[in-house]
């Protein structure tokens, strides 16, 4: 059976502070290639057949490290991309924190989407699509996919069989591993 090993970005400037989304030129800092490269020498991380990424930099950087230790060519996934968070792209975290619309799209995310931004429930099936075709063009093989928190803990809620609303009951660090299996789950669409 294919496994694929669901890897967040390394952890990239502005991280934890600025809600960048899919803001060009935001670059893994030297802490976060470090950090990929303590990944790839871990005793436990298996050689990957392929690695994919988003189109974004911080993802394609991180993906680069993780194939070049196996001399592979990271792939672009476009379906892997982070989620599209419309008016909010860019925006420190701190000022979003009094919105109401903020709180409402923390805490119900199988309903509420960014303003002019996309549903959690759209990131979750391109997302796993994407890991159905690239888990059918690799059998039984581990294949490493770089993407973005949120992309990898929507992915983990449909594994777990759970509601996107439940989305923050998975850690996702800078540079952490999930596996999962290759097999397309089920989606569930609310609590």
């Amino acid at each position: 059976m294919t496994t694929l090993l669901l890897i967040r970005h390394a952890i990239c400037e502005g991280a934890g502070a600025r809600l960048w989304g899919r803001t060009p030129g935001v670059h893994i800092t030297e802490a976060g290639r470090l950090q990929a490269c303590s990944l790839v020498e871990h005793p436990d991380f298996p050689s990957p057949a392929a690695v994919y990424c988003s189109p974004l930099e911080r993802t394609r950087e991180t993906a680069a490290i993780i194939a070049a230790r196996w001399n592979l060519v990271p792939r672009i996934e476009p379906d892997l991309n982070e989620i599209e968070y419309g008016e909010w792209t860019g925006r420190l975290i701190a000022d979003l924190a009094p919105n109401p619309h903020w709180h409402a799209f923390n805490t119900s995310r199988a309903l509420v989407a960014p303003p002019l931004g996309e549903s959690m429930s759209s990131v979750q099936a391109r997302a796993l699509a994407a890991c159905a075709r690239i888990a059918a063009q690799h059998p039984d093989s581990y294949i490493a996919i770089v993407t973005h928190g949120d992309v990898i803990r929507a992915i983990l809620c449909a594994h777990a069989g759970i509601s996107l609303d439940r989305i923050f009951e998975f850690t996702v660090d800078y540079a952490s591993v999930h596996r999962v299996p290759g097999a397309a789950p089920a989606i569930i669409e609310s609590a």
